[in-house]
């Protein structure tokens, strides 16, 4: 399974607000997907410090469980939809 197009709100991972946490995106959890041919894989970094932000967590899975596995880590961790950052592992953005 390959992603051309890897919309977060169509696929509902992340938390929304009702208010624009703009200013504030700094000081909560950030969430960085690098999506892969068969597999992908989510990293989970904490407030930004002095130093940038320090990596929590990092978890591989294959692409058939990955939107599902990435709406429950951005659950749980209770990451917004606009502190979710989308990479592809074959290019640089």
């Amino acid at each position: 399974m390959k992603f051309e197009n890897f919309d977060l709100d169509e696929l509902k991972i992340g938390t929304v607000t009702k208010t624009d946490p703009k200013r504030h995106l700094a000081n909560l959890d950030k969430m960085v997907i690098t999506l892969g041919e068969k597999r992908s894989t989510l990293t989970i970094y904490g407030p930004e410090k002095n130093q940038g932000r320090p990596r929590l967590r990092r978890e591989t899975f294959l692409n058939v469980s990955f939107p599902r596995q990435a709406r429950e880590y951005a659950l749980n961790w209770k990451i917004l939809r606009k502190n979710i950052e989308i990479k592809h592992e074959n290019t640089n953005t």
